[in-house]
């Protein structure tokens, strides 16, 4: 499910777990595939300073083991930034960066 825009973090007015949305705030259009609800899930870490995988597990249910290890490692392990994170999981086979 998806509470943040995956491109500027901003709280969406109503989250999505499947289909398409667009932020109020960037204005950006994105859907719920695994690349979109993994940037969110990033935003959302990062806002919540969710420091260890238990509790990333509990506020985002969707995502997989892969995509939890993903953000263990450069959210929570190197803290990288919005931009960093991007240049990564664009590089990541296990996401669909079909967009």
């Amino acid at each position: 499910m998806l509470r943040l825009c995956p491109f500027c973090g901003w709280n969406l007015k109503f989250p999505i777990q499947d289909g398409i949305s667009t932020c109020n705030h960037c204005h950006r259009v994105f859907d719920s595939c695994p690349y979109h609800r993994l940037l969110s899930a990033a935003w959302l870490v990062r806002k919540q300073n969710l420091y260890n995988i238990e509790a990333i597990k509990s506020s985002c249910e969707d995502l997989s083991d892969c995509e939890l290890e993903i953000l263990e490692k450069y959210i929570v392990d190197e803290d990288c930034s919005h931009d960093e994170f991007l240049k990564i999981i664009n590089k990541k086979t296990c996401i669909d960066s079909s967009v």
